[in-house]
């Protein structure tokens, strides 16, 4: 596979969000000029239908995205006219091997694999592949324990010898720096769900509209809304315990309705709220993201003495994350603040006494120099 420009329409990989065949969304997405895939979800009546409706819609390339829960035969699959194939994570990859043996005609040119770490991506280099999808924490679905950012630097830093899109967490103001970052592209599905075009039940809509990230929740390696099924309603589900860490989640059970299905939302979730308010329909947000690739970007600011580096009163643009248990100690501070850095005091799992001779302990070591604390509990 050629590596995506950003002003290719590989550049921007829009797949129907929440596990679900939104053929509307995804045909619109395709008329916009960005490469849309349509994830085939569980139902394979659905998705059936929803890829005649999209073959209908557009005739552009598209793509489909299959899970290890996807019911369409992969015969449906081979001669569907895909130009691109995404398979999800967890989804057994020697089937790939098969489809390609039985025939290469019809098959899709371009295979993407999705994973959560570097050992998957490994793995993925066994298959013939063409590409591979960074999926991070921040993302709803299967997932692993590495956050979007730091998991696309670990797999470009690997040198796997294939271009890398970035999925999780990718807003109007990150795409550039995924971009920059050496990425061949971003893949968005939870930021679409607010667009004008997309087609969700008012419940999730409402849901996604309140969101500020903390509503999503880990169970079982999926990341879903805390907001759990009715009782009894969850597809192959009888009863659902009362503590939510318990709960055995399946394929079968990830959807749309908040009150029947799980919804596989991340803590990026609230980036749909943010799309929508912004740009407001696919078009203007194709067009806007493809600006924000493009804009110009000044290496200065991030040299010393840059602007941002001046408001903070450090050498440079750079400020140290509050870690627990890491950046809750003074000479931790000290360290990052000889290198040029704004240090944070994490406070968030001591008491008040261990805060006060960490602040007075930081206060000793830096003197004069900026420096900062976070306790969850504090406000201004």
């Amino acid at each position: 596979m050629r590596i995506a420009s950003d002003t290719d329409p590989r550049a921007i990989l829009a797949i129907s969000p929440f596990a679900s065949p939104d053929a509307r969304l995804i045909a619109s997405i395709c008329e916009a000029g960005a490469l849309c895939v349509l994830d085939l979800g569980a139902d394979p009546t659905a998705s059936q239908s929803a890829l005649v409706d999209l073959k209908r819609w557009t005739d552009r390339p598209f793509g489909l995205r299959v899970g290890p829960a996807c019911g369409l035969d992969p015969t449906t699959i081979r001669d569907s006219g895909a130009s691109l194939l995404l398979l999800a994570p967890q989804t057994d990859l020697t089937s790939l091997d098969s489809l390609i043996s039985q025939s290469r005609q019809g098959l899709p040119a371009d295979v993407l694999v999705e994973v959560r770490d570097l050992t998957e991506a490994r793995a993925a280099l066994n298959h013939p592949v063409s590409g591979i999808v960074s999926r991070g924490s921040d993302s709803g679905g299967l997932t692993g324990d590495t956050s979007s950012f730091v998991l696309l630097q670990e797999l470009l830093n690997a040198d796997l010898g294939l271009p890398i899109w970035a999925a999780g967490g990718i807003g109007p103001h990150t795409v550039r720096a995924v971009m920059a970052a050496g990425a061949a592209g971003i893949l968005l599905d939870t930021q679409l769900a607010l667009l004008e075009e997309a087609t969700i039940p008012t419940a999730l809509r409402s849901a996604l509209r309140r969101m500020d990230g903390s509503e999503s929740t880990s169970v079982d390696g999926y990341r879903v809304l805390r907001q759990r099924p009715k009782i009894g309603h969850a597809p192959g589900c009888t009863s659902l315990p009362q503590r939510l860490s318990a709960e055995q989640i399946n394929p079968q059970q990830l959807g749309v309705d908040p009150e029947r299905q799980w919804v596989p939302v991340g803590q990026d979730g609230f980036l749909a709220r943010r799309y929508a308010e912004r740009w407001g329909d696919v078009t203007a947000m194709i067009s806007g993201l493809r600006a924000a690739m493009n804009a110009p970007s000044d290496p200065s600011l991030l040299l010393e003495a840059s602007p941002l580096a001046q408001d903070m009163g450090t050498r440079l643009p750079l400020a140290q994350g509050p870690m627990t248990r890491v950046s809750d100690q003074p000479e931790f501070a000290a360290s990052v603040a000889a290198e040029g850095g704004l240090p944070f005091i994490a406070l968030a799992m001591s008491s008040a006494e261990q805060s006060r001779t960490m602040l007075k302990g930081a206060q000793q070591l830096l003197a004069d120099q900026p420096w900062g604390g976070r306790h969850p509990r504090l406000r201004r």
